[in-house]
């Protein structure tokens, strides 16, 4: 147990977990396309599911799931995980498995507005879940990316548009005074 009296998974749980997510990152990390595949088929689960909850699509299967993972690529060509954690608490059987990722990318997808690919940095938070009868394969993945501080980074988006209202309010009273 730890300091809060929380039951802590015993040391081949946390190595099965260190290991599904180290392949995972690896799936996501690979440039070689053809390693990525025959990785995708080794570690998802025929009928697994990816959900990414920002774009509200999900994909199923492995073909499905492993073009999700080319998609993700082709907008961050140069994506690397640089910071993993996960819960190491034992969990029922059948509950995902929460992990976070701060992933160190270069953005360049259709929102950049420049030639070359933007660096950037985003938080990903992950739900996966294997089945131990299939080898603990990967059966259902969800994603959800900080996409808000993402596009703030890139200059897409607003740093706050409630700040960004009030300032124009304040202009507004400060030039009929």
């Amino acid at each position: 147990m730890d300091s809060s009296g929380v039951e802590i998974a015993g040391p081949d749980e946390i190595r099965k977990r260190e290991h599904i997510l180290v392949e995972l990152r690896s799936l996501f990390e690979m440039d070689d396309q053809e390693e990525a595949a025959r990785l995708a088929e080794r570690i998802l689960a025929d009928r697994c599911v990816f959900v990414d909850s920002n774009m509200g699509t999900d994909h199923r299967g492995i073909d499905e799931c492993y073009r999700y993972v080319k998609r993700i690529r082709s907008a961050f060509p140069r994506l690397r995980v640089v910071k993993e954690s996960f819960e190491k608490h034992v969990k029922p059987p059948g509950e995902p498995l929460r992990a976070e990722w701060l992933v160190e990318a270069a953005y360049g997808g259709r929102l950049a507005s420049q030639q070359q690919p933007k660096p950037c940095t985003l938080r990903g938070t992950l739900f996966l879940t294997t089945d131990p009868e299939q080898g603990e394969v990967i059966t259902n993945l969800s994603m959800s990316w900080n996409a808000t501080s993402l596009l703030r980074e890139l200059g897409v988006q607003l740093k706050d548009q409630r700040l960004q209202k009030r300032s124009s309010n304040a202009a507004a009273a400060a030039s009929t005074t």
